[in-house]
Protein backbone atom coordinates (compact mmCIF):
# COMPACT_ATOMS: atom_id res chain seq x y z
CA UNK A 1 0.00 0.00 0.00
CA UNK A 2 1.23 3.66 -0.83
CA UNK A 3 0.85 6.55 0.56
CA UNK A 4 1.58 10.64 0.57
CA UNK A 5 4.10 11.55 3.20
CA UNK A 6 5.14 15.20 4.05
CA UNK A 7 7.37 16.34 7.20
CA UNK A 8 7.68 20.05 7.58
CA UNK A 9 9.60 21.53 5.02
CA UNK A 10 9.37 18.27 2.61
CA UNK A 11 7.43 18.08 -0.84
CA UNK A 12 5.51 15.32 -1.15
CA UNK A 13 6.96 12.12 -1.62
CA UNK A 14 5.31 8.13 -2.08
CA UNK A 15 6.53 6.35 1.06
CA UNK A 16 5.72 2.56 1.84
CA UNK A 17 3.41 2.04 4.96
CA UNK A 18 5.08 1.82 7.89
CA UNK A 19 3.73 -0.16 11.20
CA UNK A 20 3.49 -0.45 14.43
CA UNK A 21 4.02 -4.19 15.25
CA UNK A 22 5.61 -3.68 19.13
CA UNK A 23 4.68 -1.47 21.53
CA UNK A 24 6.01 -1.69 25.44
CA UNK A 25 5.47 0.92 28.68
CA UNK A 26 6.14 1.73 31.94
CA UNK A 27 3.43 3.90 33.89
CA UNK A 28 2.82 5.43 37.11
CA UNK A 29 -0.41 3.37 35.91
CA UNK A 30 1.16 0.00 36.24
CA UNK A 31 4.04 -2.04 33.82
CA UNK A 32 1.92 -2.82 30.91
CA UNK A 33 -0.18 -0.99 28.63
CA UNK A 34 -3.35 -2.91 29.33
CA UNK A 35 -2.59 -1.20 33.40
CA UNK A 36 -2.17 2.49 31.41
CA UNK A 37 -5.72 1.64 29.53
CA UNK A 38 -7.29 0.68 32.79
CA UNK A 39 -5.96 3.16 34.85
CA UNK A 40 -7.59 6.16 32.20
CA UNK A 41 -10.96 5.67 34.42
CA UNK A 42 -9.40 5.70 37.95
CA UNK A 43 -8.37 8.17 40.44
CA UNK A 44 -4.34 9.34 40.16
CA UNK A 45 -2.18 7.40 42.71
CA UNK A 46 0.81 9.91 42.73
CA UNK A 47 3.07 10.23 45.49
CA UNK A 48 4.37 12.49 47.28
CA UNK A 49 8.09 13.89 48.37
CA UNK A 50 9.16 16.33 50.63
CA UNK A 51 11.78 18.91 49.41
CA UNK A 52 14.44 20.24 51.78
CA UNK A 53 14.46 23.60 51.62
CA UNK A 54 13.07 27.02 53.88
CA UNK A 55 9.33 24.94 54.63
CA UNK A 56 10.16 21.31 53.32
CA UNK A 57 7.36 21.32 50.66
CA UNK A 58 5.20 18.60 49.84
CA UNK A 59 5.33 18.20 46.13
CA UNK A 60 3.52 15.45 44.14
CA UNK A 61 4.64 13.30 41.23
CA UNK A 62 3.99 10.30 39.38
CA UNK A 63 6.64 7.63 40.05
CA UNK A 64 7.02 3.50 38.55
CA UNK A 65 6.53 0.35 40.31
CA UNK A 66 9.26 -1.40 40.82
CA UNK A 67 10.33 -3.43 36.84
CA UNK A 68 12.82 -5.10 38.10
CA UNK A 69 11.85 -8.56 37.70
CA UNK A 70 10.82 -7.20 34.11
CA UNK A 71 14.84 -5.94 33.55
CA UNK A 72 15.87 -9.14 34.66
CA UNK A 73 14.59 -10.81 31.35
CA UNK A 74 16.39 -8.37 29.48
CA UNK A 75 19.97 -7.82 31.07
CA UNK A 76 22.43 -9.74 33.49
CA UNK A 77 23.37 -8.90 37.33
CA UNK A 78 26.45 -7.28 36.22
CA UNK A 79 25.24 -5.82 33.02
CA UNK A 80 22.10 -4.43 35.27
CA UNK A 81 24.77 -3.11 38.10
CA UNK A 82 26.65 -0.73 35.22
CA UNK A 83 23.11 0.95 34.03
CA UNK A 84 21.55 4.09 35.73
CA UNK A 85 17.84 4.09 36.26
CA UNK A 86 17.00 5.34 33.47
CA UNK A 87 19.26 2.75 31.23
CA UNK A 88 17.55 0.10 32.71
CA UNK A 89 13.84 1.69 32.17
CA UNK A 90 14.67 1.76 28.67
CA UNK A 91 16.14 -1.79 28.03
CA UNK A 92 12.96 -3.23 29.95
CA UNK A 93 10.43 -1.09 27.20
CA UNK A 94 12.76 -1.81 24.27
CA UNK A 95 12.68 -5.23 25.44
CA UNK A 96 8.85 -5.99 25.99
CA UNK A 97 7.89 -4.11 22.51
CA UNK A 98 10.85 -6.25 20.55
CA UNK A 99 9.14 -9.49 22.30
CA UNK A 100 6.22 -8.68 20.87
CA UNK A 101 7.53 -7.63 17.56
CA UNK A 102 8.96 -11.17 17.41
CA UNK A 103 12.59 -9.84 18.17
CA UNK A 104 15.04 -13.33 17.24
CA UNK A 105 18.14 -11.13 16.56
CA UNK A 106 18.38 -12.40 12.91
CA UNK A 107 15.62 -10.66 11.34
CA UNK A 108 16.24 -7.43 12.36
CA UNK A 109 19.57 -6.83 10.19
CA UNK A 110 18.92 -3.07 9.32
CA UNK A 111 17.54 -1.82 12.75
CA UNK A 112 18.19 1.18 14.93
CA UNK A 113 17.16 3.09 17.81
CA UNK A 114 15.71 7.05 18.18
CA UNK A 115 15.30 8.02 21.89
CA UNK A 116 13.60 11.04 22.98
CA UNK A 117 13.97 12.78 26.31
CA UNK A 118 13.95 16.37 28.29
CA UNK A 119 16.28 15.86 30.84
CA UNK A 120 17.86 12.57 30.29
CA UNK A 121 18.98 10.52 33.67
CA UNK A 122 18.99 13.54 36.07
CA UNK A 123 19.20 10.89 38.64
CA UNK A 124 22.44 9.60 38.10
CA UNK A 125 23.73 13.23 37.24
CA UNK A 126 22.80 13.76 40.76
CA UNK A 127 24.42 10.76 42.53
CA UNK A 128 27.71 11.47 39.94
CA UNK A 129 27.73 15.11 41.73
CA UNK A 130 27.09 14.40 44.94
CA UNK A 131 29.87 11.98 44.90
CA UNK A 132 32.22 14.29 43.62
CA UNK A 133 31.03 16.89 45.88
CA UNK A 134 31.35 14.32 49.13
CA UNK A 135 34.89 13.02 48.32
CA UNK A 136 36.67 15.62 46.18
CA UNK A 137 37.36 15.59 42.74
CA UNK A 138 39.85 13.22 42.87
CA UNK A 139 37.99 10.21 44.31
CA UNK A 140 34.94 11.29 42.54
CA UNK A 141 33.83 7.75 40.80
CA UNK A 142 34.24 8.01 37.01
CA UNK A 143 32.38 4.97 36.95
CA UNK A 144 29.33 7.01 37.26
CA UNK A 145 29.80 9.53 34.80
CA UNK A 146 29.15 7.73 31.56
CA UNK A 147 25.52 7.06 32.14
CA UNK A 148 24.97 11.13 32.70
CA UNK A 149 25.38 11.37 28.94
CA UNK A 150 21.64 11.60 27.69
CA UNK A 151 22.19 9.41 24.93
CA UNK A 152 23.91 6.77 26.59
CA UNK A 153 20.66 4.67 27.44
CA UNK A 154 19.75 4.41 23.42
CA UNK A 155 23.37 2.68 23.43
CA UNK A 156 22.39 0.45 26.03
CA UNK A 157 19.55 -0.44 23.63
CA UNK A 158 21.60 -1.25 20.75
CA UNK A 159 24.49 -3.04 22.71
CA UNK A 160 21.93 -5.28 24.44
CA UNK A 161 19.26 -6.21 21.05
CA UNK A 162 22.33 -6.35 18.53
CA UNK A 163 20.54 -3.44 16.58
CA UNK A 164 23.59 -2.34 14.74
CA UNK A 165 21.59 0.88 13.21
CA UNK A 166 21.07 4.50 13.48
CA UNK A 167 21.47 5.46 17.00
CA UNK A 168 19.83 8.94 17.87
CA UNK A 169 19.04 10.79 20.96
CA UNK A 170 16.57 13.70 20.62
CA UNK A 171 16.20 15.94 23.25
CA UNK A 172 13.70 19.20 22.72
CA UNK A 173 11.70 19.27 26.03
CA UNK A 174 8.05 18.63 25.82
CA UNK A 175 8.29 17.76 21.63
CA UNK A 176 11.37 14.95 22.21
CA UNK A 177 9.22 12.02 22.09
CA UNK A 178 7.30 13.51 18.78
CA UNK A 179 10.53 14.38 17.41
CA UNK A 180 11.83 10.58 17.96
CA UNK A 181 8.74 9.33 16.12
CA UNK A 182 8.98 11.72 13.20
CA UNK A 183 12.85 10.80 13.00
CA UNK A 184 12.12 7.19 12.72
CA UNK A 185 9.20 7.61 10.61
CA UNK A 186 11.38 9.38 7.99
CA UNK A 187 14.70 6.70 7.96
CA UNK A 188 11.72 4.35 7.39
CA UNK A 189 10.14 6.00 4.72
CA UNK A 190 13.04 6.90 2.59
CA UNK A 191 14.17 3.12 3.48
CA UNK A 192 17.11 4.11 5.40
CA UNK A 193 16.34 1.34 8.04
CA UNK A 194 13.73 -1.81 8.15
CA UNK A 195 12.81 -1.66 11.59
CA UNK A 196 13.33 0.96 14.34
CA UNK A 197 12.96 0.94 18.13
CA UNK A 198 11.08 4.75 19.33
CA UNK A 199 11.66 5.92 22.66
CA UNK A 200 10.07 8.06 25.05
CA UNK A 201 11.54 8.15 28.34
CA UNK A 202 11.68 10.77 31.93
CA UNK A 203 12.79 9.27 35.31
CA UNK A 204 12.00 11.61 38.64
CA UNK A 205 15.10 12.79 41.16
CA UNK A 206 15.05 14.77 43.56
CA UNK A 207 17.05 17.39 42.10
CA UNK A 208 14.67 17.77 38.91
CA UNK A 209 12.05 18.11 41.52
CA UNK A 210 13.95 20.69 43.48
CA UNK A 211 14.89 22.68 39.94
CA UNK A 212 11.09 22.88 38.61
CA UNK A 213 10.46 24.11 42.34
CA UNK A 214 13.07 26.62 42.61
CA UNK A 215 11.78 27.94 38.85
CA UNK A 216 8.02 28.22 40.40
CA UNK A 217 7.05 24.96 37.98
CA UNK A 218 5.35 22.61 40.67
CA UNK A 219 2.26 22.40 42.21
CA UNK A 220 2.04 22.10 46.37
CA UNK A 221 0.73 18.69 47.43
CA UNK A 222 -2.72 18.64 47.37
CA UNK A 223 -5.43 18.33 50.17
CA UNK A 224 -6.69 15.23 48.08
CA UNK A 225 -5.00 13.50 44.97
CA UNK A 226 -8.42 12.37 44.05
CA UNK A 227 -9.40 15.75 43.31
CA UNK A 228 -6.19 17.79 41.63
CA UNK A 229 -6.69 21.33 40.78
CA UNK A 230 -5.89 22.51 37.53
CA UNK A 231 -4.03 26.09 38.01
CA UNK A 232 -0.71 27.81 36.53
CA UNK A 233 1.49 24.90 38.08
CA UNK A 234 2.36 21.11 36.42
CA UNK A 235 2.81 17.50 38.48
CA UNK A 236 5.44 16.08 36.55
CA UNK A 237 5.62 12.20 36.06
CA UNK A 238 7.80 9.58 34.91
CA UNK A 239 7.62 6.60 32.09
CA UNK A 240 9.64 5.05 29.67
CA UNK A 241 7.61 3.68 26.39
CA UNK A 242 8.86 2.36 23.02
CA UNK A 243 7.48 1.36 19.98
CA UNK A 244 8.90 -1.11 17.33
CA UNK A 245 8.24 0.43 13.57
CA UNK A 246 8.43 -1.23 10.37
CA UNK A 247 8.55 -1.01 7.24
CA UNK A 248 5.65 -2.96 4.88
CA UNK A 249 9.13 -4.74 3.29
CA UNK A 250 9.79 -5.83 7.05
CA UNK A 251 6.46 -6.90 8.23
CA UNK A 252 5.91 -8.82 4.69
CA UNK A 253 9.13 -10.46 4.56
CA UNK A 254 9.32 -11.60 8.62
CA UNK A 255 5.53 -12.64 8.29
CA UNK A 256 4.82 -10.16 10.90
CA UNK A 257 1.63 -9.79 12.99
CA UNK A 258 1.40 -5.64 12.67
CA UNK A 259 -0.80 -4.08 15.81
CA UNK A 260 -1.82 -0.18 13.75
CA UNK A 261 -0.48 1.52 10.97
CA UNK A 262 1.70 4.82 12.26
CA UNK A 263 -0.65 6.94 8.97
CA UNK A 264 1.14 10.75 9.85
CA UNK A 265 3.56 12.48 11.84
CA UNK A 266 4.03 16.28 12.40
CA UNK A 267 6.18 18.50 14.21
CA UNK A 268 6.78 22.28 14.15
CA UNK A 269 9.74 22.26 15.55
CA UNK A 270 10.91 23.91 18.12
CA UNK A 271 9.37 25.31 21.41
CA UNK A 272 9.38 28.64 21.98
CA UNK A 273 7.77 31.27 23.94
CA UNK A 274 4.79 32.70 24.04
CA UNK A 275 2.67 29.85 23.21
CA UNK A 276 1.34 29.21 20.24
CA UNK A 277 -1.27 26.93 20.48
CA UNK A 278 -2.63 28.30 16.73
CA UNK A 279 0.19 26.01 15.64
CA UNK A 280 -2.29 23.38 16.64
CA UNK A 281 -4.05 24.28 13.87
CA UNK A 282 -1.63 23.71 11.15
CA UNK A 283 -0.24 20.28 12.59
CA UNK A 284 -4.04 18.81 12.65
CA UNK A 285 -4.62 19.92 9.07
CA UNK A 286 -1.03 18.49 8.12
CA UNK A 287 -1.44 15.20 9.80
CA UNK A 288 -5.13 14.40 8.84
CA UNK A 289 -4.72 15.29 5.06
CA UNK A 290 -7.04 18.53 6.23
CA UNK A 291 -9.91 15.57 6.60
CA UNK A 292 -10.31 15.39 10.41
CA UNK A 293 -13.64 13.80 10.01
CA UNK A 294 -11.58 10.63 9.81
CA UNK A 295 -10.22 10.40 13.48
CA UNK A 296 -12.53 8.68 15.69
CA UNK A 297 -11.10 9.61 18.64
CA UNK A 298 -8.46 12.23 20.02
CA UNK A 299 -5.68 12.19 22.96
CA UNK A 300 -4.20 15.79 23.77
CA UNK A 301 -1.59 16.30 26.11
CA UNK A 302 -2.22 18.02 29.03
CA UNK A 303 -0.11 20.59 31.84
CA UNK A 304 -2.29 21.10 34.37
CA UNK A 305 -2.02 24.74 33.31
CA UNK A 306 -5.53 25.47 32.56
CA UNK A 307 -5.33 28.08 30.52
CA UNK A 308 -2.60 26.05 28.28
CA UNK A 309 -5.00 23.28 27.99
CA UNK A 310 -8.12 24.80 27.26
CA UNK A 311 -6.65 26.56 24.69
CA UNK A 312 -5.27 23.53 23.39
CA UNK A 313 -9.04 21.41 23.58
CA UNK A 314 -10.57 24.25 21.99
CA UNK A 315 -8.51 24.48 19.19
CA UNK A 316 -9.13 20.45 18.51
CA UNK A 317 -12.59 21.10 18.93
CA UNK A 318 -12.81 23.27 16.19
CA UNK A 319 -11.56 20.89 13.82
CA UNK A 320 -13.17 17.70 15.29
CA UNK A 321 -16.53 17.02 16.45
CA UNK A 322 -17.20 18.22 19.95
CA UNK A 323 -18.37 13.93 20.67
CA UNK A 324 -15.37 12.98 20.00
CA UNK A 325 -13.84 10.54 22.68
CA UNK A 326 -10.41 12.58 24.24
CA UNK A 327 -8.69 11.20 26.57
CA UNK A 328 -6.23 13.04 28.89
CA UNK A 329 -3.46 10.54 30.30
CA UNK A 330 -1.48 13.32 31.93
CA UNK A 331 -3.93 13.77 34.17
CA UNK A 332 -3.28 10.19 35.11
CA UNK A 333 0.56 10.05 35.19
CA UNK A 334 1.38 13.05 35.70
CA UNK A 335 3.12 15.65 33.01
CA UNK A 336 5.85 13.80 31.14
CA UNK A 337 7.93 15.49 29.73
CA UNK A 338 10.11 14.40 27.43
CA UNK A 339 8.25 10.43 27.54
CA UNK A 340 5.09 11.44 25.70
CA UNK A 341 5.29 8.78 23.68
CA UNK A 342 2.92 7.06 25.93
CA UNK A 343 0.08 8.64 24.28
CA UNK A 344 0.88 6.63 20.88
CA UNK A 345 1.01 3.34 23.18
CA UNK A 346 -2.01 4.26 24.43
CA UNK A 347 -4.08 4.66 20.85
CA UNK A 348 -2.78 1.40 20.06
CA UNK A 349 -4.22 -0.40 23.07
CA UNK A 350 -7.85 1.55 22.11
CA UNK A 351 -7.48 0.40 18.48
CA UNK A 352 -7.58 -2.99 19.63
CA UNK A 353 -10.31 -2.54 22.22
CA UNK A 354 -14.17 -3.04 21.69
CA UNK A 355 -14.69 0.05 24.33
CA UNK A 356 -13.40 2.42 26.71
CA UNK A 357 -14.33 4.90 28.79
CA UNK A 358 -13.59 8.61 27.83
CA UNK A 359 -14.62 12.32 27.98
CA UNK A 360 -15.73 14.24 25.17
CA UNK A 361 -13.59 16.81 23.29
CA UNK A 362 -14.17 20.55 24.39
CA UNK A 363 -13.26 23.07 27.34
CA UNK A 364 -12.96 21.96 30.83
CA UNK A 365 -16.04 23.17 32.52
CA UNK A 366 -14.19 23.31 36.19
CA UNK A 367 -11.04 23.29 37.86
CA UNK A 368 -10.60 19.93 38.80
CA UNK A 369 -10.75 16.83 36.72
CA UNK A 370 -12.60 14.53 39.05
CA UNK A 371 -15.22 13.81 36.73
CA UNK A 372 -13.36 13.49 33.19
CA UNK A 373 -14.85 9.67 32.37
CA UNK A 374 -18.74 10.36 31.38
CA UNK A 375 -19.63 8.15 28.67
CA UNK A 376 -18.69 4.55 27.34
CA UNK A 377 -17.25 4.83 23.42
CA UNK A 378 -16.95 1.75 21.54
CA UNK A 379 -13.91 0.70 18.89
CA UNK A 380 -12.89 3.32 17.29
CA UNK A 381 -10.70 2.75 14.35
CA UNK A 382 -8.25 6.18 13.82
CA UNK A 383 -6.55 8.63 16.99
CA UNK A 384 -4.73 11.48 16.91
CA UNK A 385 -2.69 12.71 19.26
CA UNK A 386 -1.89 16.29 19.57
CA UNK A 387 1.33 17.54 22.03
CA UNK A 388 1.49 21.02 23.32
CA UNK A 389 4.02 22.14 24.77
CA UNK A 390 4.12 25.61 27.77
CA UNK A 391 6.50 27.60 25.25
CA UNK A 392 4.86 26.54 22.31
CA UNK A 393 6.18 24.39 19.41
CA UNK A 394 3.19 21.58 18.76
CA UNK A 395 3.36 17.80 17.15
CA UNK A 396 0.65 15.60 15.88
CA UNK A 397 0.38 11.80 15.10
CA UNK A 398 -2.29 9.98 13.28
CA UNK A 399 -2.37 6.12 14.32
CA UNK A 400 -4.69 3.66 12.48
CA UNK A 401 -6.16 0.43 13.19
CA UNK A 402 -4.68 -2.31 10.39
CA UNK A 403 -7.28 -2.98 7.66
Amino acid sequence: MLRLYFPKGYPWIVAESVYITGIGSLSPCGLTPEDLLAGMGRSPAFGTTTLVGKKNEQVSFGSLPDFSDLLAEYAKPLKRRKMSRLSRMVVTVAGLALTQAGFDGKSFVNSGVVLGTAFGSTRQSELFYLDMLTKGFVKANPGLFPETVPNSPAGQVSITFGLKGANITICQQSLSSDLALMTGFDFLCNKKLDQVVIIGVEDISTGLLSGLWACGCLQKKPLSLQSVPLGKKIIVGEAAVALVLESEKSVYQRNASPLAVLASVYSSGAARWPAGCHEVAESVQRVTRVDPSQVDCVIPSALFIKQVDNDHFSTLAKFFDTKTPMLIPEYHTGALLGAGLLKQVLAVSLLRKEQFRARKLGIMTNDRYDELYEDTFFRVSSIYSSTVTAGGGCGGVLIKRVN
